[in-house]
């Protein structure tokens, strides 16, 4: 199965999903929170005049903020997503190429996820109103590897992020590393 396994996962290589678009725009209220989740009190994120003199439109959103502002509601409405309970959904709702990987190797028992490495490049800033879409494709996928914590894969995700006009805001790279745990 694990020959068979890996050629459907390279077949994947290379492929994007559709574009997803977060259903709420960039806003003073979850920057705050952000800020206040993390301590973090950089003034160009909750003080426009200070944001302004720094050359700035309007305050900004933290970087590491910005795959936030493209994620859907984890549970909107009392649906179920594809982030509980995956199985109750029909299986065209789980298209995307980077999910299906994931979903291959879970179904395959490769139950164990460890994110290894995310790197981030911010291109410009999130301002208020903004509204994010993510673009993600699956770029890199190894063969079955033994490691300390069981038999797996590395699956490395190209993901670009851009603004609602189209323009590159941040780019990410984000490797895992999937795995049958080793009891």
């Amino acid at each position: 199965m694990s020959a068979n396994l890996y050629d459907e996962l390279k077949s994947l290589v290379g492929k994007e999903g559709a574009p997803t678009t977060g259903p709420d725009a960039v806003c003073r209220q979850m920057i705050r929170h952000w800020c206040e989740a993390m301590e973090d009190a950089n003034p160009l994120y909750t003080d426009e005049s200070f944001a302004k003199k720094s050359g700035f439109q309007n305050i900004v959103s933290p970087p590491a903020m910005t795959p936030t502002w493209s994620w859907g509601p984890v549970w909107p409405n009392g649906q179920e997503t594809r982030y509980r309970w995956p199985e109750k959904l029909p299986r065209q709702e789980q298209a995307d190429p980077a999910g299906a990987a994931f979903d291959q190797l879970n179904e395959a028992g490769f139950v164990g996820t460890v994110d290894l490495d995310s790197t981030m490049e911010f291109i410009r800033p999130l301002y208020p109103g903004y509204r994010v879409t993510a673009r993600t494709k699956l770029a890199n996928v190894t063969a079955e590897k033994k490691t300390r914590l069981g038999n797996g894969y590395f699956l490395t995700y190209s993901i670009t992020y851009t603004n609602q006009d189209g323009d590159p805001v941040c780019y990410q790279t984000l490797t895992i590393f999937k795995f049958k745990p080793v009891m």
